[in-house]
């Protein structure tokens, strides 16, 4: 699927499609961008709605829908490639630590 070219043209994708973890990998990143540094994911939940394409840009979106009473932010993920189709949704948990000095 990812690899072989002659085996994905005979699946529903037609052609070899992106490891779906390559958009996971944008979401990695990007809490601690949004959140600063000491930040760590406690859950995550990813949909994969559809391939990835090899050579599509990627553009990911992250909305913090809530932060509780122990600073874990709630946050709504969106992947979407460059037809405006979003390819992976989802959410995650995450939480800024700060370092005891």
């Amino acid at each position: 699927m990812h690899f072989d070219e002659e085996f994905a043209s005979r699946t529903i994708f037609g052609r070899r499609i992106a490891h779906g973890g390559i958009g996971d990998a944008l979401v990695s990143g990007a809490p601690t961008r949004l959140m600063g540094d000491g930040n760590i994911w406690l859950s995550a939940s990813m949909k994969f709605e559809e391939p990835i394409h090899i050579g599509d840009q990627l553009h990911c979106a992250l909305t913090v829908s809530d932060i509780d009473r122990r600073r874990v932010a709630s946050i709504d993920v969106e992947i979407a490639n460059s037809r405006g189709e979003i390819v992976i949704s989802g959410s995650i948990q995450s939480m800024r630590f700060v370092s005891r000095k």
